[in-house]
């Protein structure tokens, strides 16, 4: 298994490294639309990436949002060519082994949305205050 980590790090590293941002923008696009590339390997790797000077700061997260943002409009793009009928059935079908439900609320949504815009917001004053 920890051949296998360092394998995908080493290959991460190396799409970045000959891609740059694009890399980063299509690393975090296919983890988002859950093909077989773990965000939560990636996104570290990038942040190592920034700290050995190899990537900028600023670029990093807003070509990351960028990404997610296009993976939740595709997302959107396929709901809306499918019915809202179909959407809860295809929900309710996996309900059981994911995170997924339902009765999920706007509510739920808004909070997680302050939370990290607050969290963007923090990173952005720590960042300034470098010298």
């Amino acid at each position: 298994m920890g051949e296998l980590l360092t394998d995908l790090a080493r290959w991460v590293v190396d799409v970045v490294h000959s891609f740059g941002y694009v890399g980063v923008f299509v690393l975090v696009l296919s983890g988002s639309l859950f093909l077989p590339i773990p965000t939560e390997l990636t996104l570290p790797l990038f942040g190592f990436l920034v700290g050995q000077g190899r990537l900028s700061f600023v670029p990093v997260p807003l070509t990351g949002t960028a990404a997610r943002v296009s993976a939740s409009l595709i997302f959107y793009a396929l709901g809306f060519r499918i019915s809202g009928e179909r959407v809860r059935r295809l929900i309710k079908r996996f309900e059981r082994t994911t995170l997924l439900s339902t009765s999920d609320s706007f509510v739920g949504l808004a909070v997680l949305a302050a939370f990290i815009l607050v969290m963007l917001w923090l990173l952005w004053r720590r960042w300034k205050a470098q010298p």
